[in-house]
Parts: structure tokens; C-alpha cells; sequence
């Protein structure tokens, strides 16, 4: 009973309402539509605009993974490089000590020789070849 007596109500009420209040109400509607649609659209925009984003992300993550590579390449050259120039200094240690050896021993040598000179002889000073023998007197 109360069922119909609400419904009944309900019609009543909605035979009052005015041609005004109707306009009113499908203006209301037409603006949530309106509403809606701008929505959509901004979300169609901010999807597209995501999409070129993670395009551009994933653009970008390829580069850095290329560039990253390349990178490693590099480093593994760098390396090289480097263990070369290692050797190779190590070439230049050694030498250089050969070097030191050479003259340290050619200097031993000229002391040997010095001392050896500085003996004394019968004839000349200066050594026991004949050849420098007279050259040294010539220049006296």
C-alpha cells in the first residue's frame, strides 16, 4: 500500500514541475555531458601523451644500453691501452738499468785502464803501446 502511495506521489510531483524547471534540468544535462566529453578527450591527450613518453623512455633507455656497450667496449680498450703502456714502461725500467750496467761498467773499465796507465814504465807514462808511446813524446 505504501508503494503505490509513494509512486503516486512521485507522479504528482513530477506533473508539477514546469516547462522552466525541465529546460533547466536538460541544460544540466547537456553541461555534464559537455563535462564529460572535455574529459574524455583530456584523457585521449594525457593516453597519447603517456604513450610518447614511454616511447621516448624506452628511445632513450636503447641509447644508454648502446652508449653503455660502447662504454664497456672503451673501458676494455682503455685497459689494454694502459697494460701496454705498463709493458712497455717496463721495457724502458729494464733498459734504462741495462743502460746504468753499460756505464757503470765502462766507467769501471776507464778506472781499470787509468790505473793501468798510471803504473809506472821504463820508456813513457803513458801507456805500453809503441804507437801512443811516440805520439805522446811528439806532443810534449
Amino acid at each position: 500500500g505504501e508503494k503505490v502511495l509513494g509512486t503516486l506521489k512521485f507522479e504528482m510531483q513530477t506533473k508539477e514541475v514546469s516547462m522552466r524547471d525541465k529546460e533547466r534540468i536538460k541544460q544540466l544535462h547537456l553541461n555534464v555531458l559537455n563535462h564529460l566529453k572535455n574529459l574524455i578527450s583530456k584523457k585521449d591527450t594525457l593516453s597519447n601523451q603517456i604513450e610518447r613518453e614511454e616511447s621516448e623512455r624506452h628511445a632513450i633507455l636503447r641509447r644508454l644500453t648502446h652508449l653503455a656497450l660502447k662504454n664497456s667496449q672503451l673501458d676494455k680498450s682503455i685497459m689494454k691501452n694502459i697494460l701496454a703502456l705498463e709493458e712497455y714502461d717496463g721495457i724502458i725500467v729494464q733498459t734504462d738499468k741495462l743502460c746504468i750496467k753499460y756505464m757503470e761498467t765502462m766507467a769501471a773499465m776507464g778506472r781499470e785502464n787509468k790505473l793501468d796507465n798510471e803504473a809506472p814504465e821504463e820508456g813513457s807514462r803513458k801507456s805500453n803501446h809503441p804507437g801512443i808511446k811516440s805520439i805522446g813524446n811528439r806532443f810534449r
